[in-house]
């Protein structure tokens, strides 16, 4: 190829690229994404703890299926700057991507739906330490639903020192507890006639396991 065509043919590229590449931006949303929360003014509810399992996938051709279980959907999509509108049986659904997240307002549940890249599964309960002791859980604990999420609202607080043990449930204080070990695990009253069984894991969570087998997650906060 002579040099000057060569150089045409890749300034035609270059000249290509750069109209094309202000679009990338515009395709991020394209392929598969998880329902990974669901978020009320109260709470956060992550997916995988409802039972819900939901997928969204957007094509380039602007088309989109969404699964609800075994159940799927078709719609079409447009997009402006990182709104996608969304039309699926004559109603129009808009979602938001921001910080690799995509967010729906439900309005008829006043809900937003949360969808991310990655499904929101149960993650891999740790190792509990079975040489635990009881000055082992002296410290502040605060519950959490979501591993990934270090700045999260706790819905209980755990505090305990020198064998004794106090809480905070949803804002208000429970104090003069009782608690005392069972094995290497602690087992606190928070009623009378309810038993909750807390144990440390090997990476620095304790679980508490409540008489009908709810399980809670907390982390330290020491300090507060």
């Amino acid at each position: 190829m002579p040099k000057k065509r060569m150089i045409c043919s890749v300034l035609s590229i270059l000249i290509t690229l750069t109209f094309l590449l202000p679009g990338i931006a515009e395709d991020t949303h394209l392929g598969i994404w998880y329902l990974h929360s669901l978020e009320t003014e109260e709470e956060t509810v992550l997916a995988w703890e409802t039972g819900v399992y939901a997928t969204i996938t957007f094509f380039p051709d602007g088309t989109a299926d969404a699964y609800v279980g075994d159940d799927p959907e078709k719609m079409t999509w447009t997009r402006t700057d990182n709104v996608i509108t969304v039309l699926m049986d004559g109603a129009y659904m808009l979602f938001t991507e921001e910080d690799a997240y995509l967010f729906n307002y439900d309005e008829e549940f006043d809900i937003i739906l949360c969808f991310s890249r990655e499904p929101a599964g149960p993650f891999t309960e740790p190792p509990i330490l079975t040489n635990a002791v009881l000055g082992d859980y002296d410290g502040v604990w605060r519950s959490f639903t979501d591993p990934a999420d270090e700045e999260e609202d706790a819905d209980m607080i755990l505090v305990f020192s020198n064998g004794g043990a106090r809480a905070v449930l949803y804002g208000e204080p429970i104090e003069d507890l009782s608690c005392e070990m069972d094995g290497y695990s602690l087992v606190l009253r928070l009623l009378p006639d309810a038993a909750f069984y807390l144990c440390l894991h090997d990476n620095g969570w304790l679980s508490m396991v409540a008489d009908d087998e709810a399980l809670i997650w907390f982390r330290r906060a020491d300090g507060e």
